[in-house]
């Protein structure tokens, strides 16, 4: 403006080398808690981010799925022994649905920095019958375009 001069200071750095075997998504699932017992409407929320990113949380998409885990062991097919619990058989995943993203978190902003104030995700569902499930939270990176980690959490839907 008017012929001012502004003096910046700008400070590039190597990208700090990432190991394409781990995650670098850090995400949390705050509701509902691992064991709890819920009725009603479930909502799946907490938070997730990509410490990686250029801009906002990082996170281009949030899946929930849901897995029955007190399904009839007569009905087992040969799933993955070490998955299965004795007695028990899982059923077929089933796809609740892509989360809410940009909900506000201070909580995160403040441990990661500002730029992550939006890193939270919300999802309502009425879709469970009642029993024992795993939710399943699934975390898109918009940086590396896969989905790059998860977080599991079983809860009991009463009636």
């Amino acid at each position: 403006r008017g012929g001012e001069r502004l003096t910046v200071d700008v400070t590039i750095r190597p990208p700090t080398p990432l190991d394409a075997n781990v995650s670098q998504i850090r995400m949390f699932v705050d509701a509902p808690t691992d064991g709890a017992t819920v009725s009603g409407p479930v909502t799946i929320a907490g938070w997730a981010l990509d410490p990686q990113a250029a801009i906002g949380a990082g996170i281009d998409a949030v899946h929930v799925w849901a897995q029955r885990r007190d399904a009839d062991a007569r009905s087992d097919t040969g799933s993955d022994p070490a998955w299965r619990e004795p007695g028990l058989t899982p059923s077929t995943p089933l796809f609740i649905g892509a989360a809410a993203l940009n909900a506000s978190r201070p909580d995160v902003a403040t441990a990661f920095g500002p730029q992550f104030n939006r890193a939270g995700f919300e999802l309502a569902t009425t879709a469970l019958a009642p029993g024992t499930y795993d939710l399943t939270v699934y975390a898109h990176s918009a940086r590396t375009g896969r989905w790059e980690d998860a977080r599991t959490v079983r809860v009991t839907i009463g009636r």
